[in-house]
């Protein structure tokens, strides 16, 4: 195969008046061009990582930094993801967008208005807002900072999805503490993305051993723990993001700590 890429190539850059220098430049130009070609997954790999962490703290400052409410740093194929923060005394100026969308309250206590619907929200407050849907933040009691998870699976098909959803980590924990052996519950799903709570096993699921088919995302919600992936151990906690791609083993070994994760999931 490369000798007959070599040879399609050095037709193209070998006039028979060249020189010997010349030759040699356009020979290891086609060498590298064909190394290249016979393996296109290489930029792909690279463009698309199986996983990546980011830390809520290192986000804030870098978007501080800015002077924008808005951070964008997770852009693939199906999921855009970023980080959202108002000032107390700021106006929510946000369009309704046209993609499906998934707000996780880090920190902060405000009014959610979707549509002529009102929401009490805090820190730990779980919001699904459909395409299409105006929506804001007002009534801010302080600074609010949410991670904002848009599904890029296309919307149009989803008459049945609800406008709005709104639950609360406290709740679910809450309610999952009475039942014996259930450590996690799938909060949200629609045609475009599903959101779940995964808490401590209770032997249900380990969640040491965990490998789902599309790409996913984690926020750690409570708890120091290690994420396992690729044969590695990087360490997480409370306020870490995490991107896995979809197919990649990977697990959380919380040893001596509780773990809840909040996952989300867009759909193809």
């Amino acid at each position: 195969m490369h000798r007959k890429c070599l040879k399609q190539v050095s037709t193209l850059f070998h006039p028979n008046q060249r020189t010997l220098m010349h030759k040699n430049v356009y020979f290891i130009f086609s060498l590298l061009l064909c190394l290249f070609l016979a393996n296109p997954t290489y930029t792909q790999a690279q463009d698309q990582p199986y996983f990546k962490i980011f830390s809520f703290e290192k986000m804030t400052d870098t978007r501080a930094h800015s002077g924008r409410p808005w951070l964008g740093f997770i852009d693939h194929a199906n999921m855009f993801v970023g980080l959202y923060e108002l000032k107390d005394s700021a106006v929510d100026e946000q369009k309704p967008h046209s993609l499906d969308e998934v707000y996780y309250i880090i920190d902060g206590k405000a009014t959610m208005e979707v549509g002529d619907q009102s929401f009490p929200v805090k820190e730990g407050a779980i919001v699904y807002v459909k395409a299409g849907e105006t929506h804001r933040f007002t009534n801010l009691q302080d600074s609010v900072s949410a991670i904002v998870f848009f599904s890029k699976t296309d919307p149009s098909n989803s008459r049945n999805d609800p406008k709005v959803f709104v639950d609360s980590v406290a709740s679910i924990s809450s309610s999952l503490a009475k039942l014996p052996y259930t450590s996690w519950k799938l909060l949200l799903r629609t045609s475009t993305l599903d959101a779940t709570y995964m808490g401590e096993s209770k032997g249900d699921r380990d969640l040491s051993r965990l490998d789902f088919p599309s790409d996913q995302l984690y926020i750690v919600l409570k708890g120091v723990c290690d994420l396992q992936v690729e044969g590695m151990r990087k360490p997480v906690q409370t306020g870490s993001i995490i991107y896995i791609k979809g197919g990649t083993p990977h697990g959380f070994d919380g040893q001596d700590s509780t773990v809840e994760l909040l996952v989300l999931r867009p759909k193809s």
